[in-house]
């Protein structure tokens, strides 16, 4: 769908006709989310080469949505105000999907498989199950101005706990939403 036809759509749609804009809505979302679900099946179903690929192109499309409510909101005023708040509100409820299934995801004790590069580097990758990831990625999710050197250090530090000890945590998270203390990058001594 082309901009122009977007804009030809828009202005023959009634303001208070939300399920014609529900519609157009949804005409554009498949058409945007098309290529990403291209993107996905390769990624799905290539080898290690291709589906690393896949991952970096992927990785760099963030929600179409939110970046242009963002671009909206740097030029302030009210405007600026109301676009800052739509995006918050979508990315909020992309948050609260993306918690659901980790939430699912924290029950299971399936094993990991091992990432296509897994032997490729000197140190040896921490075998994880389902239930870790998903703990460890609802705790990146939650904790977004963590330093990503902090991260490593606590997946690693999580990761080298025996199976009891990360159930232990899960189960504490999942109960009082406390998590675990898994990395302290200060110096000896030091404060933050």
């Amino acid at each position: 769908m082309t901009a122009e036809q977007v804009r030809r759509e828009l202005s023959q749609i009634k303001i208070g006709d939300i399920r014609a804009l529900s519609a157009l809505a949804q005409r554009i979302s498949a058409e945007v989310r098309q290529p990403a679900a291209v993107l996905m099946d390769l990624w799905k179903s290539a080898g290690p080469e291709e589906q690393r690929k896949s991952e970096a192109v992927l990785g760099q499309l963030a929600e179409p949505a939110v970046e242009a409510w963002l671009v909206t909101a740097s030029a302030g005023g009210e405007r600026g105000a109301r676009a800052l708040a739509q995006a918050v509100q979508t990315s909020a409820a992309a948050q609260r999907r993306i918690l659901h299934a980790l939430q699912g995801m924290l029950d299971s004790k399936l094993p990991m498989p091992r990432s296509p590069s897994a032997g490729q580097t000197e140190e040896r990758e921490l075998s994880s199950r389902e239930c870790d990831e998903a703990y460890l990625l609802t705790r990146w999710l939650m904790k977004t101005d963590e330093p990503a050197l902090e991260r490593a250090l606590a997946r690693k530090r999580f990761l080298s706990l025996v199976p009891a000890q990360r159930d232990s945590a899960i189960a504490a998270y999942r109960k009082n939403g406390q998590w675990m203390a898994l990395a302290d990058t200060r110096p000896a001594g030091g404060e933050r």
